[in-house]
Formats: C-alpha cells, structure tokens, sequence
C-alpha cells in the first residue's frame, strides 16, 4: 500500500511541476527546432498548392504533447515533415495539398478531439 501512495505522490507532483504529465527531462523523440516561422505558399503548374506551415500551438507543454500533435497531424493527406518544439511552443510541417483539402478546417477538426492542438495559430508571413 505504501510502494502505491508513494507512486501516485510522484504521479501527482510530476503533473504539477510537469503542467501535461509528460516529463520534462524525458530525451526528445522526433524533434527538431522548427526552421520557418511563418507560413508560405507555393503553386505548382498543376494547380498543387504546396505550404511551408507554421503552427503556434499554446498548448504544447512537453515532449508527450509534441508527439501527440505529430501523430494526429500525420492523420491529413498530404503532410510530411513536421517538427516541433515545446520551449516555443511551434509546429511546422510540409502541406503538399493535391486533394483540395482545406487545412484549416482539417485543423479544427483535430482540435476538438486533441487538447494540445486547441488554440492553435496559423503564423503568417
């Protein structure tokens, strides 16, 4: 009973000092510092629009959320390679929208269901 309460003890203070009760000192997965800072467009002569996005993304507090936000972001067609970073809170990633797909909207789908993607920003250049 006690190796339990000691357990939770840490689980609580981790959620505390953590914010999202991912950890802090966990080695990064994935993760490198975002290049662009801003959002750019490019249009190809087949009508493919291909961006460069940057995301502000609050919410993102650790590690765990980063991947999180990569793993639902991979869920659109047409994106590849996303980056993120937890001190500043940004997100970038390739959109190569063949389909027709509205990224915004795609966005706030994914942010009903994922509180890390809540809030999020497009940065604009």
């Amino acid at each position: 009973m006690k190796i339990y309460h000691a357990g939770l003890v840490l689980f609580v203070l981790g959620l505390a000092l953590g914010g999202c009760g991912g950890s802090a000192n966990k080695a990064p997965t994935k993760m490198t510092t975002p290049v662009a800072a801003k959002t750019t467009r490019t249009q190809l002569p087949d009508g493919v629009e291909v961006m460069n996005v940057a995301l502000k993304l609050p919410n993102m507090a650790c590690q765990n959320c980063a991947a999180t936000i990569r793993k639902e972001l991979e869920t659109i067609a047409g994106v590849s390679e996303i980056t993120t970073d937890p001190k500043t809170k940004l997100c970038t990633f390739k959109f190569i929208n063949k389909e027709k797909v509205d990224l915004k909207s795609k966005l706030n789908e994914l942010s009903k269901k994922s509180s890390e993607l809540e809030d999020w920003s497009l940065i604009e250049g």
